[in-house]
């Protein structure tokens, strides 16, 4: 009984979190995801930031409310303690880029990638891009390794946490997957 206790008190945490998260957020997204990709295209660089942007604000305005009304916890405690907060977010930028270009490095390698020699480089659309894949990256790691991981891993320890949000980060990109194996082993991976 306590177990299922336990159990209930995360799942409405992370449902309150996640629908908390949709009602903030929809209003600023949706609007602009009809006019601009009714079918699903792909959004010009600048509203991809702008989405992005929308998406991280959302999030850390909805984390802050769980944690101060119904957690009773400091916002630092999803990782924002300024103790080594450059040393960290330096060291975590190189191991992303450091994951990414591995990843890539083997597929064009196997010949599975290939540059295309037909787009001329933007930096404007190279900067466009990084800002809003940071944005992305900082949104998915607050909901995720901060706010899911540290509410499951509160109430049943640091393994159930770790596991259960790899599980969670792979449901959030099923569309990636398209019934392939190797995606979801490596975005389960990516998540633990």
């Amino acid at each position: 009984m306590l177990s299922l206790k336990r159990l209930w008190s995360v799942i409405w945490r992370i449902l309150v979190f996640l629908v908390g998260w949709a009602i903030l957020c929809a209003p600023f997204t949706i609007p602009v995801l009809i006019k601009y990709a009714p079918n699903g295209g792909a959004l010009p660089l600048g509203l991809r930031l702008y989405i992005e942007s929308v998406t991280v604000v959302s999030i850390l305005v909805v984390a802050w409310l769980m944690l101060r009304f119904f957690d009773r916890r400091p916002f630092v405690s999803l990782g924002f303690a300024r103790h080594h907060a450059v040393r960290d977010s330096l060291f975590g930028l190189i191991i992303g880029l450091g994951m990414m270009t591995a990843c890539f490095a083997v597929l064009y390698f196997c010949g599975w990638a290939k540059p295309n020699t037909n787009a001329a480089f933007s930096g404007s659309a190279l900067a466009l891009a990084t800002l809003a894949m940071i944005a992305n990256t900082a949104s998915q790691e607050v909901m995720v390794r901060g706010y899911v991981q540290q509410t499951i891993q509160g109430r049943f320890g640091l393994l159930s946490g770790v596991i259960s949000s790899a599980v969670f980060f792979l449901a959030l990109h099923l569309g990636a997957i398209q019934s392939a194996i190797l995606p979801a082993v490596s975005l389960f991976a990516a998540g633990i």
